[in-house]
């Protein structure tokens, strides 16, 4: 039947096809401080920087072009000597041209950092983008946009004075082996005094999202409490740990290849799955009851799992096929 009840879903499927198309995704923020408070500790040595020293950081993996990464550096003692560098970790296959665009008014380089004259004290060696020059004191602020996706990794900095700074859990983990950083997915927060930082390739593997979808009232479009309705439902990647969807009720599986399932808990308030393209938006199928989605990752997805229109009416639409 082709009335308003077939319009309304026309309009939810073209909201659905738009959302997998656009740059959804989810903004992790998280901060670490040499004087607790904060999500997790910095560590360093120095007499000015051991106090009132923070950092913070803002990731979206949903900007346009690519995942935004913004960091903060501020060392706030009064006597504190002033920051001239600041090394993040990338992954070994980083290089120089992963960063799309930066706003650092200093140098920028990209390799393999070891403890050196100029940072003596550093943890352990690791591949870093290293800011250099830092024009602004006591604070660094570093934005940039990256084909990276974010992991848990390391960070550390230099000033005068003989101070230096870099995450406690540097070369510190609860792993059988020293200096792995956490494998947790990204969230917000801290992970064992570890930040996000660009480290998965886009091309490493795929990238699988999942989105809960929920219109209660039948208007075609996510209910106006979406954060109440579509945050915290546990989502499972072929039976391991779960993830919780976020306030934008995402979460995010990167670096997958060959077939996959997933399973989230409770399901008995949804009847159906929208599974897209993730690089163009196209509806590739629908699936009724999703009590498990298999999906073979050859190329990146998102899933939308809800009260999503039912298979048979988006068939008669020539949208999908029925699953």
């Amino acid at each position: 039947m082709f009335n308003a009840r077939k319009q309304q879903t026309a309009v939810t499927v073209v909201l659905l096809v738009a959302l997998a198309s656009c740059g959804i995704g989810s903004v992790y923020t998280g901060s670490l401080s040499t004087d607790g408070g904060a999500d997790g500790l910095l560590s360093g040595v120095g007499q000015s920087w051991g106090t009132g020293s923070t950092l913070s950081w803002i990731v979206d993996t949903g900007a346009v072009g690519g995942v935004s990464y913004q960091y903060t550096l501020t060392v706030d003692n009064v006597p504190a000597a002033g920051i001239s560098h600041f090394s993040l970790e990338v992954s070994d296959a980083f290089e120089a041209a992963d960063v799309l665009s930066d706003d650092w008014a200093g140098s920028l380089l990209v390799g393999l950092m070891s403890p050196d004259p100029g940072s003596p004290s550093l943890p352990s060696a690791f591949r870093a983008i290293k800011f250099d020059d830092n024009p602004n004191g006591k604070t660094v602020t570093v934005s940039l946009l990256s084909t990276r996706l974010p992991v848990w990794g390391d960070f550390y900095a230099k000033g005068g004075d003989s101070n230096e700074l870099w995450n406690a859990g540097f070369g510190v983990d609860d792993s059988v082996l020293p200096y792995l950083d956490p494998t947790d997915p990204p969230a917000n927060g801290s992970i064992r005094d570890h930040l996000l930082v660009p480290d998965t390739d886009f091309d490493i593997g795929r990238v699988l999202r999942v989105f809960k979808y929920w219109d209660n009232d039948g208007d075609g479009e996510n209910d106006a409490d979406l954060a109440d309705r579509v945050q915290g439902w546990s989502i499972s990647l072929d039976g391991a740990a779960p993830q919780l969807t976020d306030g934008a009720g995402m979460v995010m599986f990167p670096g997958l290849t060959g077939d996959h399932s997933i399973t989230e808990s409770p399901d008995n308030l949804f009847t159906g799955a929208l599974v897209f393209d993730a690089s163009n938006g196209n509806l590739l199928s629908t699936i009724a009851d999703p009590d498990a989605i298999d999906v073979l990752m050859d190329r990146n997805l998102d899933i939308f799992i809800g009260n999503v229109p039912e298979p048979a009416t988006l068939a008669l639409l020539g949208l999908g096929a029925v699953g």
